[in-house]
């Protein structure tokens, strides 16, 4: 199947994208502060990425939030299990580009 305009300018729109030196996509350049967090809340992090263009990630995301689910509310250094928050396409996420250098993104 042959791309169709959008595609084909997403396509040629592509920028070169490196991993930080001594580092690789996905990792954390500031980590979310200490919790806990409670609704409402603001927190943040920056991840190493690359520039959005260059994986559309149709049918997917580019950022989920997660919670730690206890399993015993009254004990929280019991067990638990990661529940899905949120994802960028929710209201409340926002989803930033930068350029970090020559080639490095966050």
């Amino acid at each position: 199947q042959l791309p169709n305009k959008a595609e084909e300018w997403e396509i040629k729109q592509l920028i070169l994208d490196d991993p930080p030196i001594g580092g690789k996509f996905g990792d954390v350049k500031v980590d979310v502060s200490p919790g806990p967090h409670w609704p409402g809340d603001t927190v943040r992090c920056t991840l190493w990425g690359a520039h959005p263009r260059n994986h559309l990630q149709r049918n997917s995301s580019f950022g989920t939030v997660w919670r730690w689910q206890p399993t015993n509310e009254s004990d929280l250094t019991g067990g638990g299990k990661w529940q899905l928050a949120a994802d960028d396409s929710d209201y409340d996420t926002m989803f930033h580009w930068k350029r970090e250098g020559i080639s490095a993104s966050l």
